[in-house]
């Protein structure tokens, strides 16, 4: 069944030089590369255009040339086996973002994982969430930035959602208010240590990215320091500083430093992108919005606890839909670390692995009608399969922050519809179709996406 694609393929980004289909171990090779970068125009300007038109033509397995090497990519649910890291490693990540978090849960596998996932799970659980009160911080948060979108002007959805997520982070860090505006400037100087540019030459991205994040992990050690002293407190670093593996250890300043700076950097990059696609696909159907809103009609307080939010399936269904069609992190790698057999097929140690979740996550088999939001896929299900939630990754490596992420889509929308009920707006699109992805570094809405509030 061939898979319709929002946008078609702009065939200017293919080598027409290169149009025979190569073998490797018997497994194609992606026609259309071009010499030193190979595909990587296709994968960072049209992704999900290219790898419909290589399944179609290839199949669902297939080798494609992109970030300086050969990845074997798998576009099958099936390719979900990749990230049980029985026969496989995270340590791929190494050549996509370097050493950007250092030694944090994405990188670790085995014995050292499973230790730090021991420690930090109690935190990011929704009873964790909890008593850290992480939920009224959201609602907080979400609530003073909605007050100041205006009826008539334009509301630029990147920037919005950026601004909530990374404030609900420093917020549930317990940064003070006054420090936020100097956080956010630190992080943003952070994210150049994660630049396509590979080069660490003094004055190029990477350089001041990593400059960045030593201060960066000055004024996290800093933290640290703080919340050790203060000696109590539910707060989610002081869960994280107290957390303790199996042998009743507590885990090294240098892995909390990491760790928290992947919660930073990863966490409001995924939450902010998915935000985002959400606000755009309501702005764009009204459908939805009216729906959304009648699902707060009557309600005289909107819940910040995860098990009070389960009865909103609605608006927690149009977020896991913006998820399911635009996952973040659609692009998954990994290594292998011992010879593996992949559809008959005897693949060596050392081979680099992709996984692509937007693929499975729009697979029409699964989903009928893939690119259409339909939040009744979710509603009345209690507990998503791992292909329903594969946004979050699977196995070991499953998203620490999933019930963070949760909480902060579906307060979103909830606080989004009753907000502007009360003011009698609504949100509408300001262009006449949904704008193409961004699929670097990370999926998301284009900078320039924006609505219109008018009146309902």
């Amino acid at each position: 069944m061939s898979i319709s694609t929002p946008h078609p393929s702009r065939g200017w980004l293919t080598n027409p030089l290169r149009r025979r289909v190569d073998h490797q171990l018997g497994i194609p090779v992606a026609p259309g590369g071009f010499p030193a970068v190979g595909h990587t125009p296709q994968y960072a300007l049209e992704r999900y255009a290219f790898f419909c038109g290589l399944k179609e033509r290839l199949g669902p397995l297939f080798w494609i040339d992109i970030l300086g090497g050969r990845w074997l990519a798998w576009l099958e649910e099936d390719a979900l086996t990749w990230l049980a890291n029985r026969s496989t490693s995270s340590a791929e990540y190494h050549s996509v973002i370097g050493d950007t978090f250092g030694e944090g849960l994405i990188i670790q596998d085995g014995t050292p994982h499973r230790r730090a996932r021991r420690i930090l799970n109690p935190a990011f659980s929704p009873g964790g969430l909890g008593a850290a009160e992480v939920g009224p911080l959201v609602k907080e948060v979400i609530e003073t930035r909605i007050a100041d979108w205006q009826e008539g002007r334009p509301v630029w959805v990147v920037k919005e959602t950026q601004a909530i997520a990374l404030h609900v982070i420093f917020r549930i860090m317990g940064i003070p208010t006054d420090k936020i505006r100097d956080w956010e400037r630190l992080y943003r100087r952070a994210l150049l240590a994660v630049s396509p540019i590979r080069s660490t030459l003094p004055g190029m991205p990477r350089w001041w990215g990593a400059r960045a994040i030593d201060t960066l992990n000055a004024e996290l050690r800093a933290l640290l320091r703080r919340t050790r002293a203060e000696e109590g407190g539910d707060g989610l670093v002081a869960q994280m500083v107290r957390g303790r593996d199996d042998g009743g250890r507590q885990m090294e300043e240098a892995a909390l430093v990491d760790n928290l700076r992947l919660l930073i950097i990863a966490g409001h990059e995924t939450s902010a992108s998915s935000i985002g696609w959400m606000l755009l696909h309501i702005a764009h159907e009204p459908r939805l919005w009216s729906a959304l809103v009648r699902s707060v009609e009557g309600v005289e307080q909107i819940p910040t606890s995860i098990k009070a939010l389960r009865p909103f399936s609605y608006a927690e269904g149009l977020f896991r839909e913006a998820l399911r069609i635009h996952p973040p992190v659609d692009l998954v790698p990994r290594r292998a670390t011992e010879e593996i057999e992949v559809r008959g097929h005897r693949v060596p140690a050392g081979t680099s692995l992709a996984l692509s979740t937007m693929m499975m996550s729009r697979d029409p088999e699964r989903y009928p009608d893939p690119l259409r939001v339909d939040p009744a896929r979710w509603v009345g299900q209690s507990r998503p399969t791992p292909i329903e939630t594969c946004q979050f990754g699977s196995g070991p490596h499953f998203c620490l922050g999933y019930n963070l992420a949760m909480l902060e889509g579906t307060l979103t929308a909830l606080v989004l519809a009753r907000s502007l009920r009360a003011r009698g707006l609504r949100p509408r699109l300001a262009s006449k179709r949904l704008p193409r992805p961004v699929y670097v570094p990370l999926v998301h809405p284009p900078q320039g996406a924006k609505i219109v509030l008018e009146r309902a």
